[in-house]
């Protein structure tokens, strides 16, 4: 029997449209069957992923096959190469082969897949005990004096007793060897930080963790893994969960025990339904759930309130919880390939959202497809507009209910006695009678609400405008070509840093955008108009915060204090507009 280390390192030129492929790759040997991930819309995708593959004899061959995962769930065929073994060249050097149709199919094939052969390491000796080439690598981890250890790609079945020799090892790498399953003394290795297992053979989870609860790294992609049991959320410290290309079905709610991670990858799986306590996770920054069989999401799911990028692409979710604007720091979201037929109206308080991916999806409204096509700007746009009529619609119900509630009330008053009338109106101006002087003098002067609605309606009027004169000032910029045309800009901007300073003391922390990037060869100008078209869109960001207050339910204060904030910045935006028109 003979084995070889295969790295799948991707194609180029695969046949089809790039926006509906998905492509990944199998390679088969005998019964062996190993699968890369799934790179979402390319025609050219890079998987550089590493198996460990056995051979029979030398007559056996290699077959790779190339496919798309599909929206409605299933399998494309891109294209197949079959080597012999005998010819296998293990030199690790990187070699093009052309791909082939199916005999007797009308495929469409076209492209060619990247490959590297190279010698696997030797593997473990008898009785659990290290080959010299195993004993080495953990030599060389305990003279390192980081305490690492990389056992990656030596065929191993249980981890070699030589091992056991340091139980301080902070780091170990066991990816690519054959662990049918989950290695039991790992829990001897208390102080373990970080646990690779990536690409083994592994069918079922660890049943107890307890050993490792310092873990902050853990790497279970691409083994056979069914199911997640309570063991996980024995791994309290994990900060770092991969869990991809499995065969997951189920996942135990004792995940929400993980309050620390702050990643966490499911995507390539089984998964059809997300249990409640993931809304627990309120320090996740990253989810990865593309690609599983999901119909719907639990509505507590909106609790991952720092969530900053989320993957829903290739599952089956025909709607999303009504609370979704609490992960109002989402800065990516992608939901294509689902069955959604509209957006919940709260994802309209998102408004740092500057990646959107909604395609392939049954969207009813054609003005929120026609947004979407135009740049996610335009259609977050859009989705706080109908955010902010929706909010005002409910309000004016509720004032018309009030309204109707109040003529009920004088119809059963006049419906009473009057001497019964009286003696209630008596009873309730006892000992009232300054008060009621005090509002028959001013019964033409403002109560507060009525100030507070005058302020938020005269503020959301100007808000409007604000947003006329930037688009004005965003479509200069964007044409300028001269320091002498950038300068107005990038002066307006600096002007408008006392208000956004005011606004923020009003509204939750924003992040300061990234600064821009710039190559050496770039000049003056575009130095200029890169930086400031980064304050442009910190501006729009505080901006949209301050609508989305003024557009809610403000407290009298948070009026008063933004409406001298929306005053300055229209004037400093429509002076700048009128400099840019000479």
């Amino acid at each position: 029997m003979a084995a070889a280390k295969v790295s799948v390192l991707g194609c180029r030129d695969l046949a089809g449209e790039a926006d509906d492929i998905n492509p990944y790759c199998v390679l088969a040997a005998g019964k062996q069957r190993f699968k890369t991930n799934i790179v979402g819309r390319t025609l050219g995708p890079r998987w550089d992923e590493t198996f460990v593959v056995t051979f029979e004899d030398a007559t056996s061959k290699l077959l790779v096959t190339i496919w798309s995962k599909q929206q409605d769930g299933g399998d494309l065929f891109l294209g197949l190469m079959s080597l012999d073994v005998s010819s296998l060249v293990l030199d690790d050097a990187a070699y093009w082969y052309p791909l082939q149709g199916r005999r007797g199919k009308n495929d469409i094939v076209a492209g060619e897949v990247c490959l590297a052969f190279d010698h696997p390491p030797q593997m473990q000796g008898k009785g659990g005990k290290a080959s010299d080439v195993v004993k080495d690598k953990i030599n060389q981890g305990l003279q390192g004096g980081e305490n690492i250890l990389d056992l990656s790609g030596c065929s191993l079945s249980n981890l070699p007793t030589e091992a056991l020799n340091n139980l301080n090892w902070a780091n170990i790498d066991l990816s690519f060897n054959k662990f049918t399953k989950w290695p039991v003394n790992l829990n001897m290795f208390e102080g373990l930080q970080e646990l690779i297992l990536s690409g083994c053979h592994l069918t079922r989870f660890g049943e107890d963790m307890r050993g490792l609860g310092n873990l902050r790294v853990l790497a279970l992609n691409g083994n056979k893994l069914k199911v997640i049991g309570d063991s996980i959320g024995q791994l309290m410290s994990l900060e770092r969960l991969d869990l991809a290309n499995n065969e997951i079905t189920d996942i135990s709610p004792k995940i929400g025990n993980l309050r620390s991670l702050e990643e966490l990858g499911l995507g390539g799986n089984q998964v059809s339904s997300i249990p409640p306590q993931f809304g627990k996770l309120e320090f996740l920054e990253v989810l990865d759930l593309s690609g599983n069989k999901i119909t719907s999401l639990p509505n507590e799911f909106p609790g991952m309130i720092r969530l900053l990028d989320l993957n829903l692409a290739n599952n089956e979710l025909k709607k999303l919880p009504s609370d979704w604007g609490n992960m109002s720091r989402l800065v990516s979201l992608n939901i294509s390939d689902n069955k959604l037929t509209d957006l919940p109206l709260s994802i309209g308080a998102c408004v740092h959202m500057d990646t959107v991916v909604l395609d392939r999806n049954p969207i009813k409204d054609q003005e929120l497809l026609r947004k979407y096509q135009i740049g996610t700007d335009h259609l977050m746009d859009y989705l706080g507009k109908r955010l902010f009529a929706f909010t005002q619609d409910q309000k004016r119900r509720k004032r018309e209910q009030e309204r109707r509630t109040n003529a009920a009330k004088k119809l059963r008053d006049a419906a009473k006695d009057p001497n019964e009338k009286k003696e209630e109106e008596e009873e309730a101006n006892a000992g009232n009678s300054m008060f009621s002087l005090e509002v028959d003098e001013t019964e033409d002067k403002l109560t507060d609400e009525e100030k507070q609605q005058k302020i938020r309606g005269h503020s959301q009027k100007l808000a409007v405008e604000i947003k006329n004169e930037l688009v004005s000032v965003k479509r200069a910029l964007n044409g300028a070509n001269s320091l002498e045309q950038i300068i107005p800009v990038a002066k307006a901007i600096r002007a408008l840093i006392p208000h956004m300073n005011v606004a923020r003391q009003q509204m939750a922390p924003i992040p300061k955008p990234n600064p821009p990037i710039f190559r050496g060869d770039e000049d003056a100008v575009t130095k200029l108009k890169k930086t400031t078209a980064v304050a442009v869109k910190e501006f729009e960001t505080v901006w949209q915060g301050i609508f989305n207050i003024v557009c809610g339910n403000p407290t009298l204060e948070q009026l008063v204090a933004l409406s001298g904030v929306i005053t300055g910045c229209l004037g400093v935006l429509q002076e700048v507009n009128k400099e840019i028109k000479k």
